[in-house]
């Protein structure tokens, strides 16, 4: 059943919140609530419209129950950071967080940077899914390598009812491509295009950038594997003008590769993801995507609030305009009076 869950913060209860869900307004139900068993009436901090409001709550509820005040109530003890946080798992329960890593170039490290952001979003205890879209001819399977079936199973990235999605393109290019595209699309995932610093990659890059363009998808290019020399920065910057006259984003971070990953997947006794190296580069340009977000809701809110005052203005128009025609009628008809 549709309806609401919120947050109530009193004056009289500091650093306890009252969490709950509803059918009504949270506003509503605020003033139901502050009754004369309060001193100071509850205000509404937060709330979300959801489809199902008692699973929310229960969600939010078992999320934050170590801080539970009493175990038979809806008060909580904790900061309103650790809420909101929560509030965020929620809305990805209901629509997941969804990344697309694009490359058709084979050992473009994709399989590197998707893994790199599945531990950095397990780390944060987000549940994660990492699908590898690939042919019968080239099955994502280390058994035969590795000795386990793949490296999703191997660190827990294969949740079945994930609030992280996590795609990695084929290496070459096929329906399973355009699939992935047309997903993104109607997902609104985020195409991450990984790349090396060579000739030939970049050659690979413009043409992924392209295949982006032509599904009116905005990409993010993520340089890795970058060595810090001179030639080296020269290269990235022809490529990053390259690929801001395309219509993509260079990412202000790059991935380091290592050899040592092939000898910590091969030893049985690594208890930890290698990849949770990267969480500062993933926390990085989580938050650059979370301020580019920022920016689009206030261009956004402007716009609404630019079309609420035209709205405004074309009333009071009408208005002014329904003044002077009611005056003319009455100057019409005292004439028409005089005349007769």
């Amino acid at each position: 059943m549709k309806g609401y869950v919120y947050v109530l913060g009193n004056k009289s209860l500091p650093g306890i919140y009252k969490i709950g869900g509803t059918t009504k307004s949270p506003e509503i139900r605020a003033k139901e609530l502050s009754n004369t068993s309060v001193p100071t009436p509850y205000d509404v901090l937060l709330s979300v419209e959801v489809d199902d409001w008692r699973k929310s709550e229960a969600f939010i509820h078992k999320s934050l129950d170590d801080n539970r005040v009493t175990d038979n109530r809806e008060f909580f003890q904790c900061s309103m950071e650790d809420i909101e946080f929560q509030f965020d798992k929620l809305n990805l329960t209901n629509k997941p967080l969804e990344y697309v890593i694009y490359s058709h170039k084979g050992g473009s490290g994709s399989t590197t940077v998707a893994l790199a952001f599945a531990d950095f979003y397990k780390g944060k205890g987000f549940k994660v899914s990492v699908v590898e879209y690939c042919d019968n001819q080239y099955p994502h399977d280390c058994t035969e390598r590795y000795g386990f079936k793949s490296f999703q199973e191997r660190y827990g990235y294969d949740d079945p009812d994930p609030q992280v999605k996590i795609h990695i393109s084929p290496s070459f290019h096929g329906n399973k491509s355009i699939e992935l595209l047309n997903r993104a699309v109607a997902q609104e995932a985020r195409v991450i295009i990984p790349t090396y610093i060579a000739p030939t990659d970049f050659e690979v890059l413009y043409q992924d950038i392209l295949d982006c363009k032509k599904a009116k998808i905005k990409p993010y290019v993520l340089f890795s594997k970058v060595p810090y020399f001179s030639l080296s920065a020269e290269k990235m910057a022809q490529a990053t003008i390259t690929c801001n006259s395309l219509g993509a984003v260079v990412l202000p971070y790059s991935i380091p590769h290592s050899e040592r990953f092939n000898e910590e997947f091969c030893n049985e006794s690594t208890l930890t993801s290698p990849y949770s190296l990267f969480n500062v580069i993933i926390e990085g340009i989580s938050l650059f995507f979370d301020y580019e977000d920022y920016e689009r809701n206030e261009e956004a809110n402007d716009e609404l609030i630019t079309l609420k005052e035209k709205a405004l203005k074309n009333a009071e128009v009408k208005v002014a305009y329904d003044e002077l025609d009611d005056e003319f009628q009455l100057i019409s008809a005292q004439l028409t009076t005089k005349e007769n």
